[in-house]
């Protein structure tokens, strides 16, 4: 697959590189990189599951790519929270890693906590809209309202399916004060 700081020509090859926008709606845009195919699936499951940290720096790289549209609109990068007993089980947050290398390669201040899961969910993999949507309901909360007032904020998310999981972060930041929230994510199924 090439090194962690590039892929091999038959593994670009396989990638569809998508830097446009997969979803749109009244309270999030989400913007992803490339579309959900076994390039993007091994390097996010292999840092999710497998601990497979050096994956963060290529990764981030492509967030930073598909970021440029955005880089004008933001003030502040949060990435989706973990609930605490996910947190505890792997021993740390994915996405975080990955926003905060991107938010270093964007020069972008990063919060990683405003906002928080409180509620622990199912995993959302086989579920419908409807269900995920149902599933998130009262799934994360602001702890830290100040920092977002007034701030154009960026999620930070691996791969979209439906959006909920992001719309429904949209919908706390807005509720809280953000100006504007938008999406980014390294992978679509869409």
């Amino acid at each position: 697959m090439g090194s962690y700081h590039s892929l091999c020509y038959s593994c670009w090859n396989k990638l569809t590189i998508m830097l446009e926008i997969v979803n749109e709606d009244q309270d999030i845009i989400i913007k992803s990189f490339a579309n959900y195919c076994s390039i993007t699936s091994c390097l996010i499951s292999d840092l999710k599951y497998n601990d497979k940290v050096e994956n963060v720096t290529l990764l981030s790289k492509f967030l930073y790519l598909a970021y440029q549209d955005f880089a004008e609109e933001i003030d502040l990068i949060i990435p989706i929270p973990m609930h605490w007993s996910d947190f505890y089980q792997r021993k740390y947050n994915h996405i975080g890693i990955i926003a905060k290398k991107l938010s270093i390669l964007a020069n972008k201040q990063m919060d990683f906590n405003s906002l928080v899961k409180i509620k622990k969910t199912k995993k959302q993999v086989n579920l419908s809209k409807k269900e995920r949507m149902v599933n998130l309901k009262n799934a994360f909360t602001m702890i830290n309202k100040k920092n977002v007032i007034g701030k154009k904020i960026l999620l930070i998310d691996d791969v979209v399916t439906t959006g909920s999981t992001l719309t429904e972060c949209a919908k706390i930041l807005l509720k809280n004060g953000a100006s504007k929230v938008l999406g980014l994510t390294i992978s679509s199924v869409k």
